[in-house]
């Protein structure tokens, strides 16, 4: 409401991402307590006050603090990171699925703060930052799409899923969110998708190491999109969207 009123101020951002932090600590407590994430996911609620109290460590200390170049996939991470935390509180969700997605959506933003920390101490330059991204975009995430249509025949083929999909709409949702991931076209829906199908039809302690990759590829395809060799990457531009900016 701020951003599109043109009522934007220091503090309304401080407290902005003050809450977000705080939010980010609450809710991942609530689920560990539930049992629907593992309790490293502590790890990514504390990075970023770790992070907070090194750049005034340094500052403290009379050392540099560098810029960090402007990146819209930190706040895209910490956004689909509260997301995640709503939606796995539901009761609908398994928690053996939530509990390895919880991993595989809490490791990208570690390596991000650890990325920043190397920036802003100056170990290595922005540039860097830079690189990774398009090396990202052109080999990492379209990797990612073919590898979770291998591993979706593989678990498919022979594996307790095909009993549990054999309702038609099942085997349609996995049919389209295939096509959507393969193509590049709203892959990070198809993604969407079959986290949740497998969230709702998963066996309980039957996810072996094939379903373990399974739900970390479509994790990261979710966080970080398709990448090259896409026919439409709507969802990209909506999730990058700055809304009322």
């Amino acid at each position: 409401m701020a951003r599109r009123s043109q009522q934007v101020s220091l503090l309304g951002n401080e407290l902005d991402i003050s809450f977000d932090a705080l939010g980010l600590v609450v809710a991942p407590l609530l689920a560990i307590g539930l049992g629907k994430i593992h309790a490293s996911y502590l790890a990514l609620s504390v990075a970023y006050y770790i992070y907070q109290w090194g750049l005034q460590r340094r500052r403290n200390l009379g050392l540099p603090v560098h810029a960090l170049p402007p990146n819209p996939l930190r706040r895209i991470l910490a956004g689909f990171q509260m997301g995640f935390i709503a939606i796995v509180l539901w009761p609908l969700l398994n928690p053996a699925l939530t509990t390895s997605a919880g991993i595989a959506f809490m490791l990208p933003v570690l390596f991000g703060f650890v990325a920043d920390w190397w920036v802003v101490s100056g170990n290595i330059q922005p540039q860097a930052l830079n690189r990774l991204e398009i090396f990202s975009g052109r080999f990492f995430q379209p990797g990612l799409r073919v590898l979770l249509v291998l591993l979706l025949f593989s678990v498919t083929k022979d594996s307790a899923l095909l009993s549990l999909t054999g309702m038609t709409v099942d085997v349609f949702g996995l049919l389209l969110c295939t096509g959507l991931i393969l193509l590049g076209f709203a892959g990070r829906l198809g993604a969407l998708i079959l986290i949740i199908l497998l969230g709702w039809h998963y066996p309980s302690g039957a996810i072996d190491f094939k379903g373990y990759v399974l739900i970390f590829t479509a994790s990261w395809i979710l966080l970080l999109g398709t990448g090259r060799f896409s026919l439409w990457q709507w969802d990209d531009e909506w999730v990058t969207r700055y809304d009322g900016a």
